[in-house]
């Protein structure tokens, strides 16, 4: 339902030639002041669809979705696990995370969560990785979909979990202490971008709004997108119970072979799956997340 009101305001803005600050198409507010965050977002979409039509909308979600896709394919072959391991955990992950797969600003998530995981990945397992890309990877994602704010949370428990372990050990806090300076400078890079604060605004106003959570679906939390399921179409429960497969996978994988040099990464699955029992939109990079460390182990 969302997906032709972003079309129509990303052309606004082709028209323009500037983001609009305020409501054009309110009738009980108009001209109200209009945080519209994934302005970007709409404007690719907007070009797509005026070069394409339809078909170019479908090229750019084969697009994201394949960025997603192969990123993830990548951060798993960063673990060494076998090739067939990695095949099959990619594929069950593929499978779990369809139905997300939407044409919706979300896809951006799905494709810049996996750029995270990849070069979380490559620092876990090589010791080395250019996180420094974080930095113009989140700014720009910042103006295409709100859940940049995951991929922030997955860099700040990584680096702090790393920084604690290693400090614990006796490494000192050169690892954690990277990862936390990227995360930081990739925080106030978003504020780079035109609306600035007011990007943030927006996104933990809708985190905070009890409205969003009781009237958007995939805002509920997972057992009652369970039960709802259940209730509507149960052959839909197979989406949802493998996703819960691969991480009761990934718990049964650490508790047979405890090896904890991958730490930070398990934090991060285990912060992003809290998140997806919360809300139903971050199941499908909590999978993604989970895939990762489940391949090693």
């Amino acid at each position: 339902p969302d997906l032709w009101g972003h079309v129509r305001f990303g052309q606004a803005v082709l028209a323009q030639g500037h983001v609009v600050r305020h409501d054009p198409y309110s009738y009980s507010a108009p001209g109200h002041l209009w945080v519209n965050h994934e302005w970007l977002c709409e404007v690719l979409m907007g070009f797509m669809y005026n070069a394409l039509g339809s078909f170019g909308l479908k090229l750019m979600k084969f697009g994201c979705s394949a960025a997603a896709v192969l990123l993830v394919a990548d951060a798993i072959g960063e673990s060494g696990a076998p090739i067939l391991t990695q095949i099959a955990i990619l594929l069950a992950m593929c499978a779990a995370i369809c139905p997300q797969i939407q044409f919706r600003p979300q896809m951006f998530t799905f494709a810049g969560f996996a750029a995270i995981l990849a070069l979380l990945s490559r620092f876990t397992y090589r010791g080395r990785a250019p996180l420094w890309l974080a930095v113009p990877l989140i700014a720009l994602w910042s103006a295409l979909h709100g859940g940049f704010i995951m991929g922030l949370a997955a860099l700040g428990v990584f680096g702090a979990t790393a920084a604690a372990w290693d400090l614990g050990a006796g490494r000192g806090l050169r690892r954690g202490a990277t990862v936390l300076l990227v995360t930081a400078t990739a925080a106030l890079a978003t504020l780079l971008m035109p609306y600035g604060f007011d990007t943030w605004r927006a996104v933990l106003h809708a985190l905070a709004n009890p409205y969003t959570r009781a009237i958007m679906d995939d805002w509920q939390s997972l057992p009652h997108d369970i039960v709802q399921r259940f209730h509507n179409s149960p052959l839909s429960l197979a989406f949802p119970l493998l996703s819960i497969g691969i991480f009761l996978a990934l718990v049964a994988s650490v508790a047979i072979a405890p090896d904890f040099a991958d730490l930070p990464m398990l934090a991060v699955a285990a912060l992003i799956a809290i998140a997806a029992v919360t809300s139903t939109r971050n199941v499908g990079i909590a999978t993604m997340a989970a895939a990762v460390p489940l391949a090693y182990h």
